[in-house]
């Protein structure tokens, strides 16, 4: 599910679980690496708009068949950012992490 600019996450796509198909336009969804004060998953209603499936994973998804200026997405604190690959060595990747939380770096 993607996050919103007040909550923090703007920018961020984070895991989360259907729950319950909703309204035409909406869903419920359980967000199992967020919790609540007392401890339980939070759970929200959201704008379908608002949700994707996971990108591409696997041992055969090495970072070097993408070009340098590639949009990519990137794990950082639990959530999946929008980034641009700005240079690559080995197995290791140097990306911009397009976010509208100030201060947050991928490397």
């Amino acid at each position: 599910m993607r996050g919103l600019a007040v909550d923090g996450f703007g920018g961020a796509w984070y895991l989360c679980t259907v729950s319950l198909g909703g309204k035409r336009s909406h869903i419920d969804v359980i967000c199992t690496d967020f919790v609540e004060d007392d401890g339980q998953p939070v759970v929200d209603r959201v704008d379908k708009s608002r949700m994707r499936p996971l990108p591409p994973q696997g041992p055969g998804l090495a970072v070097s068949v993408y070009a340098v200026g590639s949009q990519v997405d990137v794990l950082n604190n639990d959530c999946w950012w929008e980034a641009v690959l700005l240079g690559v060595e080995g197995d290791e990747a140097l990306v911009k992490i397009n976010s509208a939380r100030p201060g947050l770096r991928g490397e």
